[in-house]
């Protein structure tokens, strides 16, 4: 795997962590009254 793939997918990988991050805590949130 050449460099610049690598640092594509690692920006990927934290773009959809931070997503998945931000979506849970206001899942739970609207989950409680």
């Amino acid at each position: 795997m050449n460099k610049n793939m690598m640092r594509r997918y690692l920006a990927t990988l934290i773009a959809m962590i931070c997503t998945i991050a931000c979506a849970v805590p206001s899942a739970i949130a609207s989950d409680t009254p």
